[in-house]
């Protein structure tokens, strides 16, 4: 099984390469996701990884079928990129643009002041960072938008008419990432950096294979080397010179092993738990749609009501690795029809979202976004995360006020 997982897992990206010119498409980037991290975790690097029960493979299999079903349904001639509509200015990018840097930087600067510092230069990194993280009404919505203030400077970047306002996007989508790395949140960093990636890709120049092989390596082992660094471990893996050099690598590796794979054991001792007769507590959404329901605080009453945290910690095998690939938060609310449903309306819901991405630049980078949230499939749910759901909401008001105004004009 891990051969078939692992030619799939290459294979198919080869394919969108070949058919598409592209590495990045929606079928392509699940394929790496959850074929190739289920190979890379079925290596059993960790004693928490066994082998999958049928019942996750059912559920692996079935809603990858359905995902790409929906791919295929929704597939069309993708219209060439005509540059004087996709880099055409949207007036209504910028008020919103600025709108929200000014709530962004007040948020910043509250949790600047809070913490007196950069968390990740304080002697208590991680302590840090909780303080930083703490905002009260506006602060603590705010805190989310470091991520959406990065994609809307990349759409000034791109299509602003004049070069001091086109440098100020650019300046924002640095300073986004400047805040993530300061602040210790790490997934910041990599949204923002494979989200321009993928943008980059679309619209200036195709990163072949070799090329995405080669940043991968560079992402893998520096992320590898932060996670040694901040366990203590990296000092102890250089002077141990008389380690055998296997072993070496597999302290190397480890890290990122467990990362991915810990992934893969939750959402099997999930599933098979159910199968076996274990309780679970339905959600129906509580998981699924968190992202939604974050901005309005009623995850925490939820939560409060019917313990569905607890629930979710009961099929954890090692408690300090809770992430979970997909297919278990949406299996916690609706069960196996609601994966497959869920997978197959994902599908074609991006594949739909990039033969739009051809019109004008603001789809382009929605598109990237949600294609950047397929590779990480096997870590977390698009849906669930709240500064995906304001990013949609962002975009797609930019573009709805956008075309209106344009339609206007043109009458």
């Amino acid at each position: 099984m891990i051969w078939l997982l692992a030619i799939l897992g290459v294979g198919l990206p080869l394919v969108s390469w070949k058919l598409k010119g592209t590495l990045f498409t929606p079928w392509s980037l699940y394929a790496v996701s959850q074929f190739g991290g289920m190979a890379f975790s079925l290596l059993k690097l960790h004693s928490a990884m066994t082998d999958p029960t049928l019942t996750t493979w059912a559920v692996f299999w079935f809603s990858a079928a359905a995902f790409f079903l929906g791919c295929v349904v929704a597939a069309g001639n993708v219209r060439s990129i005509d540059p004087k509509r996709f880099y055409h200015w949207v007036p209504s990018a910028w008020p919103i643009f600025v709108f929200f840097a000014l709530l962004w930087l007040s948020s910043v600067l509250d949790g600047y002041l809070r913490t007196g510092g950069w968390p990740v230069f304080q002697p208590s990194p991680d302590k840090a960072r909780e303080i930083f993280a703490k905002r009260s009404n506006i602060m603590w919505y705010t805190s989310q938008m470091g991520t959406i203030q990065g994609l809307l400077g990349l759409l000034v970047a791109y299509t602003a008419p004049s070069k001091w306002m086109r440098r100020l996007g650019w300046i924002a989508w640095g300073a986004a990432i400047w805040v993530s790395f300061g602040s210790g949140m790490r997934f910041g960093i990599v949204t923002s950096l494979v989200t321009f990636g993928i943008l980059f890709d679309m619209t200036k120049k195709r990163i072949s294979p070799l090329q995405t092989i080669g940043l991968m390596i560079l992402l893998g082992a520096g992320l590898s080397a932060m996670f040694l660094f901040r366990q203590t471990q990296l000092q102890s893996f250089v002077d141990s010179v008389k380690i055998p050099w296997d072993q070496k690598i597999r302290l190397a590796i480890l890290p990122i092993y467990t990362y991915v794979a810990n992934c893969f054991w939750n959402f099997d001792s999930g599933v098979s738990g159910v199968a076996i007769g274990e309780h679970i507590q339905r959600g129906f959404g509580y998981w699924t749609f968190q992202g939604a329901l974050f901005f309005t605080h009623l995850h925490v009453g939820f939560n409060n009501s019917f313990g569905f945290v607890s629930n979710y910690y009961s099929f954890m095998k090692v408690p300090e690795l809770n992430t979970s690939s997909w297919q278990w938060f949406v299996f916690m609310d609706f069960g196996w029809i609601g994966v497959m449903a869920y997978a197959f309306v994902w599908g074609a819901g991006v594949t739909l979202l990039g033969r739009l991405a051809s019109k004008n630049i603001a789809y382009a980078i929605l598109y990237a976004y949600m294609l950047f949230y397929i590779g990480m499939s096997f870590f977390t749910l698009f849906s669930m995360i709240p500064e995906m759901m304001l990013a949609i909401s962002v975009l797609i008001a930019v573009i709805a006020i956008g075309e209106r105004f344009s339609s206007e004009t043109a009458r």
